[in-house]
């Protein structure tokens, strides 16, 4: 409105009353400068060739309590990789981790929110049929850790480690050939005195 002065008054009305802008933070392992945490993993069978697809691997979350949740299953390649997924996050998804009881969070001295999330890998084994074609069982499950820290400026950085050590998985089978009835030389080979 003109104020008579020749100056212009401005006032602010609203017919809802006031309005409150809320921001979201969320950041990612997804957009640049974040990184994805990366699983490395191998199999080994001993006493033949690997075959593309034989075995089967599974990816789990590890909860404190309870079973997890299978997140990833792969088959092995004729070269023995197991060709796992990059783990990759958002803010978002590390409440619900913590929720869901297979992660932590904590902020450290200098104030970066970090969190430890806590997983399996393992063999998903048909032990009878593995034992039936000559290959022995094997056993392996393999628990790591995903530390995820938020840089605070959009990105999330996930590292991959085994709670031994590095983030390297390796599982070995051995494949021998077995009879299916008893034999000797002595069944081969008949001696007759005469």
């Amino acid at each position: 409105t003109d104020d008579g002065s020749g100056k212009l008054k401005a006032a602010v009305t609203s017919e809802e009353g006031s309005k409150t802008f809320e921001n979201r933070y969320d950041g990612s392992t997804d957009v640049p400068g974040g990184t994805k945490a990366s699983i490395s993993a191998s199999k080994t069978l001993n006493g033949r060739n690997l075959k593309d697809g034989e075995f089967t691997f599974k990816l789990a979350t590890k909860p404190a309590n309870g079973e997890g949740t299978v997140l990833q299953t792969k088959k092995n390649d004729d070269h023995g990789t197991i060709p796992f997924d990059a783990l990759s996050y958002r803010t978002s998804d590390l409440s619900q981790a913590v929720e869901a009881g297979y992660a932590t969070k904590v902020t450290n001295d200098q104030g970066t929110t970090v969190y430890t999330l806590n997983y399996q890998v393992y063999e998903d084994e048909d032990t009878e049929s593995l034992l039936a074609n000559g290959v022995s069982a094997t056993m392996s499950t393999f628990n790591f850790n995903v530390i995820v820290t938020d840089n605070g400026d959009g990105t999330i950085s996930a590292i991959a480690s085994k709670i031994e050590g590095g983030a390297n998985f390796s599982f070995t089978n051995m494949y021998s050939v077995v009879p299916t009835s008893p034999s000797s030389v002595s069944d081969a080979i008949a001696i007759t005195k005469t």
